[in-house]
């Protein structure tokens, strides 16, 4: 189970303090957006939502970030949790491997001494079956598998070199063979090599059976995964390794341990989608190359490949972009693109290529050779002109529906682009493609944006005030929600005087929930002494719109020219809410009864009770 702030803080463990401390936000930060020096703080474009003006802040004096835009905000292990979708006990970890602080606990609660043991033995466990399906390769139960890699053009040497192997068509052999070599079950299944079960001996059997098998490497060349091939006509013809402590396929791509020296000699990374891909490449001398693995890359992937080039081309099958394009690979394409704005950022340069109709790049160049899979490559274009031709292809233009239809799906793309400029130009360009006037695609262009501005409004609303939480919308706010979040701006901003006479209330004065959570803490945490820094109280706000709401107030920094008057004001506005509340239902209960019962006139009393409060409230001669 994952840890979580409470867990570690309780267990009387510093590690939380002791990595915040030890971290600034404004360098973790840049390391996903590109910040701006602003003032006292610092600016970039939101990660969390799209946009082409700057409304992401970050305070590097608070030791926070806030979005103006999408109202996403906190502190150092929000931000981690937030970008790399992770727990907080994750993230916890992320950032002291970054400041080279060893954890007590990890995010599995294990002690760090004992991690460190379990990922070697996680290693260890790897490199055992990397070599018991290599032994297995060569073996009288393999020979169908060794016929087919023949039959495929793969070089002994070539299958020799990536460590090919065989699953041999049991379900206990890797069982068998690892337990008898000294390991457990329970490492078993920790390695994601076997697969829980009541029904055998062992309690677990072989994750892969009959399959031809492709150790994954990490950039050092440890095998941390694998992915498995079978040959029969099954479902799913390749499974690959889950994710496990020592294994994270968003961050890994095959055969970057292999192709790192040749990339950095080259330039140039050529990006493909599998492992036999890969190896035919490397058979003809092109080893600058990796695999995704059947995806897009990750934004992970692109940053690990930024370490070794700024130069990626990626190659796709025929079925995924040009003449036969599916709409699953323009899909990948639009995907890819997506990332438009990480790529400027890191100065990373994208370039795509299409195979001609019916080959893989395996097929291809075991067929045509290295010279021709080079002279394709360096045909690469960049990859908004790849993914318009790859659409502009599939499309029909000779007819009034296939125009509009075009139009609609290339303006639909250009929309995404990052910038007007590149919008413009790629708008002429369709024009001319398909005979169509500037100005109406312009037209369409302006639709589309504003449409899908409404679009990323209500998405955003959506994910930040989910319909669990207690929603915000400061246009519909009502007047004592107004006043509660002036009481809290100014015990966040003010000291002494003004907080003691807004103390004076009680939780049950807040009516707005995330106002009354924030208040609660910020009282109880101010008068007993328990945060040393105010924001600190985030930790402990349980609820999204809490927190949100919070790291909002922190940021706006409301000036006040007279805070002590202002809180006595807000106090009276406050309890004058709760009395004027009573008079109401006071009222609504009068009208029940006679006006010459008992009953009335206790009530009429009590109306008369309340009034003179108010009056006193407004006079300053009484404060609750």
């Amino acid at each position: 189970m994952s840890q979580s702030y409470r867990d570690f803080r309780d267990s009387g463990i510093d590690d939380v303090e002791e990595v915040r401390n030890k971290s600034d936000i404004v360098e973790v930060v840049s390391q996903y957006v590109k910040l701006k020096k602003s003032g006292k703080r610092y600016t970039g474009l939101c990660p969390f939502h799209p946009e082409k003006k700057p409304s992401f802040t970050v305070d590097s004096t608070k030791q926070l970030f806030h979005c103006f835009g999408c109202e996403a905000g906190g502190d150092i292990f929000s931000f981690i949790m937030k970008i790399e979708n992770i727990d907080f006990s994750g993230a916890l970890q992320l950032l002291a491997d970054r400041v080279g602080y060893t954890l007590r606990r990890d995010k599995y609660g294990i002690p760090s001494s004992e991690r460190k043991k379990i990922k070697e033995r996680l290693y260890e466990i790897h490199k055992l079956a990397k070599n018991f399906y290599v032994k297995n390769l060569y073996s009288e139960n393999a020979a169908h598998i060794r016929r087919y890699l023949n039959s495929r053009g793969f070089k002994s040497t070539t299958i020799k070199q990536f460590e090919l192997g065989y699953a041999p068509n049991r379900w206990d052999g890797l069982t068998n063979y690892a337990i008898n070599s000294g390991f457990n079950v329970h490492e078993l299944l920790q390695s994601g090599l076997a697969v829980e079960s009541s029904k055998t001996k062992r309690g677990c059997y072989d994750l892969f059976r009959d399959r031809i098998m492709f150790p994954i490497w990490d950039l050092t060349g440890k095998v941390i995964a694998f992915g498995g091939r079978t040959l029969k006509e099954e479902t799913a013809k390749y499974i690959n390794s889950p994710e496990t402590m020592i294994y994270k396929k968003k961050k890994t791509v095959y055969g970057i341990n292999k192709a790192k020296e040749q990339i950095v000699k080259d330039d140039r990374v050529i990006v493909v989608e599998g492992y036999t891909d890969i190896l035919a490449l490397n058979q003809e001398g092109i080893k600058n190359c990796v695999a995704s693995l059947g995806t897009a890359l990750t934004i992970e992937q692109i940053r690990l490949l930024n370490r070794f080039t700024n130069n990626i081309i990626t190659i796709f099958d025929a079925d995924t972009a040009g003449e036969a394009a599916t709409e699953r690979g323009i899909e990948l394409l639009k995907e890819y693109n997506g990332n438009m704005e990480l790529y400027h950022q890191y100065n990373v340069n994208m370039s795509a290529v299409s195979l001609p109709s019916g080959y893989d790049p395996a097929k291809f160049i075991m067929e045509k050779k290295d010279k021709s899979i080079i002279d394709l490559v360096n045909k690469a274009e960049p990859l908004v002109d790849f993914t318009l031709k790859s659409i502009l292809e599939r499309r029909d233009t000779s007819t009034i529906n296939g125009k509009l239809k075009t139009a609609y799906d290339t303006v639909n793309f250009i929309s995404d682009l990052p910038s007007r400029i590149l919008q413009e130009e790629y708008i002429k360009k369709v024009a001319q493609k398909i005979d169509m006037s500037e100005e109406r695609l312009f037209s369409y262009l302006s639709d589309v944006n504003k449409k899908k501005r409404e679009q990323t409004l209500t998405s955003i609303r959506r994910k930040t005030y989910p319909k669990a939480e207690v929603e915000f919308d400061e246009t519909k706010i009502s007047p004592q929600t107004s006043i509660e979040l002036e009481a809290i701006s100014i015990i966040i901003q003010s000291e002494e005087k003004p907080r003691e006479i807004l103390f004076e209330l009680e939780k049950d004065d807040f009516k707005y929930p995330p106002a009354r959570e924030i208040f609660t803490l910020l009282k109880g945490g101010i008068i007993e002494e328990k945060y040393n820094k105010i924001y600190n109280i985030i930790d402990d706000l349980t609820s999204t719109a809490s927190k949100k709401l919070f790291n909002k107030l922190l940021f706006e920094e409301r000036k006040y020219e007279n805070p002590l008057i202002i809180s006595r004001e807000i106090y009276c506005r406050i309890k004058e809410f709760e009395l004027r509340r009573q008079i109401s239902d006071i009222k609504g209960e009068m009208a029940k009864h006679d006006s010459k019962s008992k009953t009335y006139d206790e009530l009429f009393k009590k109306l008369l009770n309340i009034e003179e409060k108010i009056r006193k409230l407004k006079e300053r001669k009484i404060y609750y």
